[in-house]
């Protein structure tokens, strides 16, 4: 029920259920933060680009003990990164050994595939 009392959602003469007028209003004013939040989430992505497994230590160090492994394809949401290390829910992962990248932001590999994020 919206604050003044009417239903969220009416019945149209084609018996559809519709948004009320208030509802619409709501929903309108969100759209632009809900489109900011996403462009952002999409900044986090990361994905594994190497052809074999990405460890995932429990530290930002090389000598870190091992807690799993990314492999090809699979994404991870960035919390920090620390210079070539980024921290996601699963632990730290090295971005690139040598010259071999292992982790790419997401919107680069579509990129460089030649595909653009859809907004």
């Amino acid at each position: 029920m919206a604050a003044d009392g009417s239903p969220d959602v009416v019945s149209s003469s084609s018996g559809k259920a519709k948004l009320s007028p208030a509802k619409k209003k709501g929903i309108n004013r969100l759209l632009p933060l809900m489109q900011k939040q996403k462009e952002e989430f999409a900044k986090r992505l990361w994905i594994s680009v190497w052809h074999g497994e990405v460890r995932v230590r429990d530290k930002p160090e090389e000598g870190a003990r091992k807690v799993g492994t990314l492999l090809n394809g699979e994404m991870v949401c960035k919390q920090s990164q620390q210079g070539l290390w980024v921290q996601h829910a699963r632990g730290w992962s090295v971005i690139r050994a040598d010259r071999d990248m292992l982790l790419v932001p997401y919107s680069t590999a579509l990129e460089e595939a030649g595909t653009e994020i859809k907004r």
